[in-house]
C-alpha cells in the first residue's frame, strides 16, 4: 500500500442542475426577514411577488431597476418616497397600475394621514419635494404659481341659460 504524503487538491463543487439554479434564484423572494414591521410598500411588494412567484432578481429584471433597491424596498420600511420613474419602473414591472404603488408610498411615508381625497400623484409629488435642493424647491413653486395663473385666466365656457 502506498501512501501519499501530499495532500490531494481540493475539489471544485459540481454545478449544479439548472432546476437547482432556479430554485437558489427564487430563494432571495420575499420570504426573508424584514427590518421592522412591514409598511404598505413591504406588504404590496411581497404579495405580488409571491402571488407571481417572483424574486427580488426577477423583479430587477422587469423594472430594469439593480436588485438591491427592489429588495431595500420590499425589506425596509421607507421614509421618503421614491422617484416617480422608480414607481413607474417598478409599476410597471409588478403588472400594477402607478396609482396603487403612490397610494402605498403615500401611507408608507405618512402622506395618506390628513390628505383624505388628495390625488395619489399629488402626495407623491410632494414627498419628492423634501430630496430637492432649496433653491430647486422655489423654481418649483415658481411652476406651480404660474401654472395656477395660467388655469385661472383660461376661458370658460358660458353655460346655457
Amino acid at each position: 500500500m502506498v501512501v501519499s504524503t501530499h495532500p490531494e487538491p481540493p475539489t471544485q463543487p459540481a454545478a449544479r442542475p439548472a432546476a437547482e439554479q432556479d430554485a437558489a434564484s427564487r430563494a432571495d423572494g420575499p420570504t426573508g426577514p424584514l427590518e421592522g414591521p412591514p409598511g404598505a410598500v413591504q406588504r404590496l411588494l411581497q404579495e405580488r411577488m409571491r402571488e407571481r412567484g417572483w424574486s427580488y432578481g426577477d423583479v430587477a429584471r422587469r423594472s430594469g431597476l439593480p436588485r438591491s433597491t427592489v429588495h431595500h424596498l420590499a425589506t425596509t420600511p421607507i421614509q421618503r418616497a421614491p422617484r416617480p420613474s422608480r414607481l413607474e419602473a417598478l409599476a410597471a414591472a409588478l403588472e400594477l397600475p402607478l396609482s396603487v404603488l403612490q397610494a402605498a408610498v403615500a401611507e408608507a411615508t405618512g402622506l395618506s394621514r390628513g390628505t383624505v381625497g388628495v390625488e395619489p400623484d399629488t402626495a407623491v409629488i410632494v414627498a419628492g419635494l423634501a430630496d430637492l435642493s432649496p433653491d430647486d424647491r422655489r423654481h418649483v413653486a415658481a411652476l406651480v404659481e404660474s401654472l395656477r395663473a395660467a388655469s385661472a385666466r383660461r376661458v370658460t365656457p358660458p353655460t346655457e341659460r
